[in-house]
């Protein structure tokens, strides 16, 4: 029973972690400064589009706003 809550106790702290993320807006391609006029949530931004900066890897792929 110990190794039962162990593992209840690891999901639920995972999930804890994980939430504001599941929150979260997803846009595509689209600038990150943009979000901020839309709405007040956080918002998960793939492909981010800024006009004078060009990134690389997962940079350039990613981008979170809380």
């Amino acid at each position: 029973m110990k190794f039962f809550n162990m593992i209840v106790r690891f999901v639920y702290s995972v999930y804890e972690f994980l939430q504001p993320y599941f929150k979260a807006d997803l846009y595509f391609g689209i600038s990150p400064g943009s979000t901020k006029n839309r709405n007040k949530n956080s918002a998960i931004i793939l492909f981010p589009c800024h006009v004078n900066r060009l990134f690389c890897g997962l940079a350039g792929i990613v981008s979170f706003i809380s």
